[in-house]
């Protein structure tokens, strides 16, 4: 028989006052369905109950074995709760350029419903854990569920990098009252936090991105070209090839970074399609400008270094200086300071500097008492000698480079912790809000300095 008739449901039914001890099946099946009506029966406990139990239920016909159908419910199935989102994604594009954004050697993609939906109720789950007035739902607790089955789990917990967790070390470490899982996230998390700032950022997108394991440095090298001598005749003395230097360490640092937002109290109400998406869209803009700046001015010491405080670089001089104005041959002398092989589709190149360095170029002149812009009146375009121009803010206004930022590796550590503050201090209660931290871990710096070029003396 079905397990719907075993002694566990039978004991659950009586439990609950539905039916009497000597209840017949069919009684069962009536308060079953009347229960999942006002909930005193959760769908997801009911469709533990309801796989089919096919001991001693087969019937041999010829050489097949048929199982015969539930007496039960027959071929009900109870859908879970994911199953009411779509899991349909699409390839994010740029904002500006249109074309596809490449992140950590693929194709991003934009987060399905289901992920939006599982990121709610997982932080609302999160809250109910650190005494937040928060119920969770069924359906919410099913995408919770859903999550410690399927999803990969990662992260730290009492100093200790978990990967790829099993689900009974995931459930056991959410529901323990001691950590309550507070350093573990199911690995989509982290993709959501990058895929929403991905569309709109400058430099992020255009960076080469590694996932790294568990440590806080990173081990790597780089290899030079060896030496090709032609027209060599026979017997004769050749200098000897000298690998000194030939390959170089690449070691970085990975560093903690935190993020943090107030949350009001009464959000918790919301659906968690809707709070997933709040959460994804704040916290995604702050990693935006956060990881686009490291990447362009990082102190290397506190934070990955970035290509502006990167050793090796070339320099190159401005023609009139902080005094300004720039010239075309300012440009035209960044982008031919990087060798053309650097330059070539694939390698990301662009000019970097802010906003204000940007307007500058756009204004130069054709001529005296000619108005004309001699690189176009196209100034939204945010390009220059038909290469990008990023933009980052923090840069100071002396600062531009160009370069390939694929020559740029960002290392990223999978496992983002979540942590809920209570406001208890009085602004925070005043206002009914609570503090959301994120903590993620990131490192990187500059690959092959001959791939960028800096000026240092552009118009103060």
């Amino acid at each position: 028989m079905s397990k719907l008739a075993n002694p566990a449901l039978r004991a659950r039914v009586e439990a609950l006052g539905l039916v009497p001890k000597d209840a017949t099946a069919c009684q069962v099946r009536d308060a079953v369905l009347t229960a999942l009506g006002d909930e005193r029966i959760t769908t997801g406990e009911l469709s533990k109950l309801l796989e089919p139990d096919t001991t001693n239920k087969t019937a041999q016909q010829g050489k097949k074995t048929v199982t015969q159908p539930n007496p039960l419910f027959g071929s009900i199935r109870v859908k879970g709760a994911s199953e009411a989102y779509s899991t349909t994604k699409s390839v994010a594009k740029h904002a500006k350029t249109g074309k596809p954004v490449h992140f950590a050697g693929k194709a991003v993609e934009t987060p399905s419903a289901l992920e939006v939906a599982k990121f709610g109720a997982y932080f609302k789950f999160l809250a109910q854990k650190a005494g937040r007035p928060v119920i969770l739902t069924d359906h919410e607790r099913g995408l919770l569920q859903d999550m410690i089955e399927h999803d990969a789990w990662g992260g730290e917990i009492n100093g200790r990098e978990y990967e790829k967790a099993a689900p009974e070390m995931v459930k056991a470490l959410l529901f323990d009252t001691t950590s309550g899982g507070q350093f573990l996230s199911p690995y989509f998390v982290d993709d959501l936090f990058i895929q929403f700032p991905l569309l709109h950022s400058e430099l992020l997108p255009r960076v080469q991105t590694v996932e790294v394991p568990a440590g806080t440095t990173v081990f790597g090298g780089s290899l030079g070209n060896p030496t090709v001598v032609w027209n060599t005749a026979p017997g004769s003395a050749q200098t000897e090839f000298d690998t000194t230097g030939l390959a170089a360490q690449l070691n970085t640092t990975i560093f903690p970074v935190m993020s943090w937002l107030t949350v009001g109290r009464d959000w918790m109400s919301d659906t968690p399609a809707n709070a997933g998406a709040m959460l994804v869209e704040n916290i995604g803009q702050v990693m935006l400008k956060e990881l686009d700046k490291v990447i362009a001015v990082g102190d290397g010491t506190n934070q990955p270094q970035g290509i502006f405080n990167a050793s090796g670089l070339t320099a190159v001089a401005s023609d009139f200086g902080v005094s300004g104005p720039p010239t075309v041959g300012d440009y035209e002398s960044l982008l031919f300071a990087v060798g053309k092989q650097y330059r070539g589709e694939g390698m990301e190149c662009a000019f970097i500097a802010n906003d204000t360095s940007y307007r500058r170029a756009r204004g130069i002149p054709v001529g005296p008492g000619d108005e004309r812009r001699v690189f176009g009146m196209e100034h939204q375009e945010y390009s220059i000698l038909e290469y990008p121009y990023a933009v980052q803010n923090d840069i100071g206004n002396s600062q531009i480079a160009f370069g390939a930022l694929s020559k740029y590796r960002l290392y990223r550590r999978m496992g983002s912790s979540v942590t809920w503050v209570s406001g208890t201090d009085a602004t925070l209660m005043s206002k009914n809000l609570d503090a959301l931290f994120v903590r993620a871990r990131f490192g990187g710096r500059v690959t092959d300095s001959n791939a960028f070029a800096v000026t240092t003396d552009a118009q103060a």
